[in-house]
């Protein structure tokens, strides 16, 4: 190639030294111009031209001196652009011979300039002269320009590396940084690099997976011809700029190893001001460095640190370089907070004047920690110390991948206060004592899908009836309030949760179609809880005072009524009431919940009673606001929590009974109850969302899949019988298992009944009964779909559930509320397809105790077209509902 260039370069001189000869002698051209013949009959040939052009034409054209002239000045013209091409050459290989100067000379901002120059003219000639540039020549010369990038970026990497040189083996790493050599300082080369190569780029972000970054830079986008060369380029310029700029090696070898690494000496010696040496010699491994050295590490790491920051203040501006070392610094501290705040040493005036005397550490906050005289500081450093050790040692609490199949199985007691219900009446009140047992089924049959016997099922049933019969014995005539529903009331965060969450009664039918994908006619099942006529009130004594049909609210509802979450809490409230009252005696006895619990929680306990141990140790006298102990552990637990949710893999009645167990820990070990620890709400608080979430998960899909059913016997009320295959193939597997594989597996009883009322109440009521009652009416094979729904349903959970209700550790009142939530369901099946004059020998019977009057209205609408004989049942409903509610007033 060049030497291609240099023949041209002498055919140009040769043509030029001839050229410049012949114009030297002006006197010479004009004689012989003007003795030329045929250029005066050219002239005299051009003044006749106004009167004859047609001649001059012709003789222009036939003339063959004319011809030869006009060769002679295209010839001439070619000339010229040769000419110009080849002096475009000759200027573009002058630039590459600079070019090569610079770099050899480390001068890169003028061989930047040269190749930017380069690349224009390159561009011009291209433009203006593409046919006198034949296709090899145009391939020679845009290769080379492209080689000519690479060089550049080549020899950037070899003077960094000069700058910074490294040497590493397994006993010591060296590191020498070279602020200038000669004519060349480091700090203009890092200058150049960011602002001309680099572009000010923001390179916080740059990795090497990430090589995008300077794309759209000059540097890359004047490579026009190699792929591949633009590709190593833009690896070249990611090296540099994480590896020189951003000093990532430095950093994390230099600075944050020295400072954290305890077996580490650190020397830093200066060189007739050029040259740093940073030395780290690794001591043995049973050999630490004393804590004076360390001081003496920081101080040179920080002198180090100011010494780059200097070579890099072009990109100090936009650089989380300062940042880092501040936080090696302020963590450091943190971590030798004890030797530094000894009074009987130094160390703590020594860090003080480093801080002053570096430039960026003195713009920290370091200051103000270090001078603190409140001592709060001091606290603060050391509970965040405890906290991290804390957290450390929950975190590897699950490095054992078999520590929650590894379990315990514990007894827990439990008090046994079973009352008998309130009779109505003027009699004095008295509750009975109920002995409390052991069940006879074992944990292992519960986990094998409820062992029961067939013999053991059909005692159980007919118990059961018995108990029912005996409940209607009772209340033969109208119903009392010794006959009403008592359910638990909620506690207060159970509430809350119903309230915000309590999704089906809010849920619209676009919502509900959005959501599940069905389309619900406005005529068939509406959602809306909008406390129309249809609900009943918050009592279901049946005696309250009714008013016009349509006014009344849902006895039944969830939010209100069914109270189920928290039966410790009602225990608690109802014994306080009767104290203040003096006409309840509580009388009970000792019972175990016996469950599994898993070896994480022992290991949790084992760690916070080391917490305990430590922050009494460490912080025996200190305010617990002034550190925000309080809002420390909250965030220790939570991350705890955080780790639980992702370490049980969905087993959540596994960490319910590692809750339960937790809570019995901390109400009645006096080493927690003691402790400056003792306050783990909010772990528990965190675990009663996540069994919230979960139940309310179970609750949609229920409801879900009861809607399908309902929806299918709407659509199929002149067809006949529907499809059941949404009952049998998903309703009451999905049962089951809930149940079966979930819920009756949690260990604490009270815990576990309070979970199996609440889904069957909300399952029973706000599934079936409210849904179905919502309707504008129900054809009579609808009636007849929906009872037979509601027996299959009713048949599984009594397959489930029966037998659980019917044992002697399940206290009375439990029992009843699930033998009132089945009577309720079974009722509406029998309603569903009986006759009026059945349902009013029913009413008359009491069978409706459990039912507000407007329900039983409302039932009598929708089944029964509206006639004369309906209006008079319903008009003797009311009628003996209002006398009976004024005789009990």
């Amino acid at each position: 190639m060049l030497a291609v260039i240099q023949n041209i370069q002498n055919t140009i001189s040769d043509i030029q030294e001839n050229i410049d000869a012949i114009l030297k002698d002006q006197e010479h051209i004009q004689l012989e111009i003007e003795n030329d013949p045929k250029f005066n009959e050219l002239f005299l040939a051009k003044g006749q031209e106004n009167d004859n052009s047609n001649a001059i034409i012709a003789h222009e054209t036939k003339n063959p001196t004319i011809d030869k002239k006009s060769d002679i000045l295209s010839k001439d013209q070619e000339y010229i652009t040769q000419i110009e091409v080849l002096r475009s050459l000759q200027l573009i290989a002058r630039l590459i011979e600079e070019f090569e100067k610079c770099l050899a000379k480390w001068s890169f901002e003028d061989a930047y300039v040269k190749l930017q120059q380069m690349c224009e003219k390159h561009k011009t000639l291209w433009q203006s002269f593409p046919l006198q540039l034949s296709l090899q020549l145009q391939k020679s010369l845009t290769s080379k320009l492209d080689e000519l990038h690479l060089d550049f970026l080549e020899k950037l990497v070899k003077v960094y590396k000069f700058f910074f040189q490294t040497n590493e083996d397994k006993n010591e790493l060296v590191l020498n940084v070279v602020s200038e050599d000669g004519n060349v300082s480091l700090k203009d080369v890092h200058t150049f690099v960011v602002s001309s190569l680099l572009e000010h780029k923001n390179i916080e972000n740059v990795t090497k997976e990430n090589s995008t970054l300077f794309i759209d830079t000059w540097f890359i986008d004047s490579i026009v011809d190699s792929n591949s060369v633009m590709e190593h380029c833009l690896s070249l310029m990611n090296g540099v700029a994480i590896k020189y700029i951003k000093l990532n090696n430095i950093i994390d070898r230099y600075i944050k190893y020295v400072l954290f690494h305890n077996s580490v000496c650190l020397s830093i010696t200066k060189n007739s001001g050029l040259c740093w040496s940073v030395e780290t010699s690794t001591l043995s491994s049973n050999e630490k460095v004393p804590f004076e050295r360390q001081v003496e590490n920081m101080q040179n790491v920080a002198a180090l640190y100011d010494f780059l920051m200097v070579q890099n203040q072009e990109y100090y501006n936009f650089s989380k370089l300062s940042q880092t070392l501040v936080k090696q610094f302020e963590n450091f501290i943190k971590l030798n907070v004890k030797p530094l705040w000894n009074k009987e040493t130094n160390f703590k005036k020594e860090i003080i004047k480093i801080v002053e005397k570096s430039e960026t550490l003195s713009r920290s906050n370091l200051l103000n920690i270090l001078l603190d005289r409140s001592g709060n500081t001091y606290n603060s450093i050391i509970m965040d110390k405890l906290i991290r050790e804390g957290f450390v040692e929950l975190r590897n609490l699950f490095s054992d991948t078999t520590v929650l199949e590894k379990t315990r199985f514990v007894s827990l007691p439990r008090k046994v206060n079973d009352e008998a219900y309130l009779e109505n009446s003027n009699e004095e009140i008295s509750v009975k004592k109920i002995e409390s047992q052991k069940s006879d089924i074992s944990e292992s049959e519960l986990d094998d899908g409820w062992g029961w016997e067939d013999d053991v099922l059909e005692d159980n049933n007919d118990q059961s009836f018995e108990a029912d019969t005996t409940i209607r014995e009772d209340s033969v005539e109208l119903p009392h309030k010794s006959n009403q529903m008592t359910l638990p009331e909620k506690s207060a965060t159970t509430t809350k949760k119903t309230k915000n969450t309590d999704w089906a009664d809010s849920l619209n039918e676009e919502e509900l179609e959005a959501d599940d994908g069905w389309n619900v006619d406005d005529d068939m099942l509406s959602l809306n809880d909008n406390k129309s006529s249809h609900e009943p009130a918050h009592k279901n004594t049946g005696t309250g005072k009714d008013s016009e049909y349509g006014d009344e609210t849902d006895a039944w509802s969830i939010n209100e009524s069914l109270n189920l979450d928290d039966d410790a809490e009602m225990q608690k409230s109802e014994s306080k009431k009767s104290d203040d009252k003096d006409v309840l005696e509580t009388k009970g006895k000792v019972a175990h919940d016996e469950f599994h619990v898993s070896e994480a929680t022992f290991k949790f306990l084992e760690c916070w009673k080391l917490l305990n141990t430590r922050i009494a140790n460490e912080l025996p006298s200190c305010n617990s606001s002034e550190i925000n102990k309080e809002y420390r552990l909250n965030l220790l637990l939570t991350s705890y929590y955080a780790m639980c949710t992702s370490q049980y893999d969905g087993d959540w009645t596994k960490y319910v009974n590692d809750i339960e167990y937790l809570k019995f820990e901390f109400s009645h070990n006096k080493d927690f109850q003691e402790s400056a620890v003792s306050n783990i709400s909010q772990l528990f608080h965190l675990s009663n969302n996540l069994v919230d979430n979960k139940m309310q998960m179970i609750e949609k899909r229920l409801y879900s899949l009861t809607f399908l059913q309902l929806k299918i016997i709407k659509n199929h009320e002149s067809m006949g019988d529907p499809d059941w295959s949404v009952t049998f193939d998903e309703l009451l597997p999905f049962l089951s298992s809930i149940f079966h594989n979930q819920i009756l597996h949690v260990g604490v009883l009270e815990k576990k009944i309070q979970m199996v009322l609440e889904m069957t109440a909300f399952f029973y009521e706000k599934c079936i009964i409210k849904p179905v009652s919502e309707w504008n009416v129900i054809s009579e094979i609808a009636s007849e779909n929906i009872s037979e729904l509601i027996q299959l349903i009713s048949q599984n959970l009594d397959d489930i559930l029966l037998n659980f209700f019917t044992q002697e550790s399940v206290s009375k009142p439990h029992r009843q509320q699930f033998m009132n939530l089945r009577e309720r369901v079974t009722l509406v099946a029998k309603v569903l397809t009986a006759r009026l004059k059945d349902i009013m020998e029913m009413f008359y019977n009491g069978d409706f105790y459990l039912f507000e009057t407007n329900e039983i209205v409302n039932w009598l609408v929708l089944l029964f077209a509206d006639t004369r004989k309906r209006s008079d049942c319903i008009e003797e409903i009311k009628a003996i509902r209002a006398e009976a509610e004024s005789e009990q007033s």
